[in-house]
């Protein structure tokens, strides 16, 4: 799992992403959050890291749905682990809100 971390982590900070990389790094990135969930490590902190690169993937590759949808997961992760008043969950409301709001 933590190869699959590392590697998903480097793809995703390069920045530039065509549509068939998006579509190889989402496959890791949903890889290694289903074995997460087998080992037990399916929520909260374990996977609100993988939750961001996923945003971070999508919105690369021009994928607002997707980015949206995986900015949604990460806020209910860092609920999870950090409490909903966190500074970090308030700062993923308020780029949810402005996804609805540039719509």
């Amino acid at each position: 799992i933590q190869a699959l971390q590392e590697d998903i982590a480097l793809q995703s900070s390069s920045g530039l992403v065509s549509t068939t990389d998006a579509e190889g790094q989402l496959a890791s990135v949903t890889k290694c959050l289903a074995l997460m969930k087998e080992q037990g490590l399916g929520g909260g902190a374990f996977t609100k890291s993988l939750f961001h690169h996923g945003y971070d993937i999508c919105l690369a590759a021009g994928d607002y749905d997707g980015a949206r949808s995986y900015l949604n997961s990460e806020l209910t992760a860092v609920m999870d682990s950090e409490g909903v008043h966190s500074t970090k969950a308030i700062e993923i409301e308020e780029a949810l809100k402005n996804f609805h709001d540039t719509e």
